[in-house]
C-alpha cells in the first residue's frame, strides 16, 4: 500500500477534535474535514449507488497499486 501523504489527509488532532464533538451529541453521523464532507455529499446525494461504487473501486484499486 502506498503510504505517502495524501492530499486532504487530516491530522490526528483535528480528527480527535471532531470525534470529541460528536460524542457531545452533534448528530447520528459525523464527517471530519471539508474534503471529506464534500465527498460524502457527492457520493450520497449526487451519484447513484452503482456509480459511487465504481468510483470507489477505481480509487481503491489505484491506491493498492501505488497509483
Amino acid at each position: 500500500m502506498n503510504t505517502r501523504r495524501m492530499p486532504g489527509k487530516r491530522e490526528p488532532g483535528s480528527v480527535a477534535g471532531t470525534v470529541m464533538s460528536a460524542l457531545r451529541g452533534r448528530g447520528p453521523a459525523v464527517v471530519d474535514g471539508r474534503l471529506n464532507t464534500l465527498q460524502t455529499c457527492v457520493f450520497s446525494r449526487l451519484l447513484t449507488a452503482s456509480a459511487a461504487a465504481r468510483v470507489a473501486e477505481r480509487a481503491l484499486r489505484g491506491a493498492a497499486h501505488g497509483g
